[in-house]
């Protein structure tokens, strides 16, 4: 059983984590505009974020793909911040599946953790389906895709996912699932 106190930190981290993606969407979303996508710092922000957030939240339901989206926007991060260290062909292949896997992760999580047809569930399932819609964009036409796509998906995938953590939070605070 969880505690009162412990059901307040946890709804605090999903409001603050909610809160930081659904700004850092709309940064992205914006970022193609002023120069560059900026893919590898808002991924590899939303990653170390994350991770802060998994450790005050612990909530069961959804816990493992959480951590997975976790851990795969750090890692996409890194290793854009790291692209030179690896050929276009090697970087298009780990892309297209990191951003595959990245989809299914958060819409895993919104299944696992969200009641059907919840706000919250169709969030994650919005911003799901655009990272994994962009892994497959990415994996047949990498050197040819615009800059302001991925900046547009990366906006849409983080806010998908603030939006439906922030959603899911009021709705837990009020005592729905």
């Amino acid at each position: 059983m969880t505690s009162p106190e412990d059901l307040e930190r946890a709804l605090a981290a999903d409001r603050f984590y909610g809160l930081f993606l659904v700004l850092l969407g709309v940064l992205s979303a914006l970022a193609p505009l002023f120069g560059g996508a900026e893919l590898a710092w808002g991924l590899s922000l939303a990653g170390i974020a994350g991770g802060c957030w998994l450790l005050l939240d612990r909530s069961p339901r959804g816990l493992f793909a959480a951590a997975g989206w976790v851990v795969l926007c750090l890692g996409l991060g890194l290793q854009l911040i790291w692209r030179e260290a690896v050929s276009m062909e090697q970087l298009a292949i780990t892309l297209a599946a990191g951003f595959v896997l990245l989809g299914a992760a958060e819409i895993v999580f919104g299944l696992k953790r969200f009641k059907p047809h919840s706000a919250p569930r169709i969030a994650l399932v919005i911003g799901g389906a655009a990272a994994a819609a962009f892994g497959v964009a990415l994996s047949l036409t990498l050197p040819a895709l615009p800059n302001w796509l991925g900046g547009a998906v990366l906006g849409l995938v983080f806010a998908g996912f603030g939006l439906g953590v922030l959603i899911g939070a009021e709705r837990r605070r009020n005592g729905r699932p």
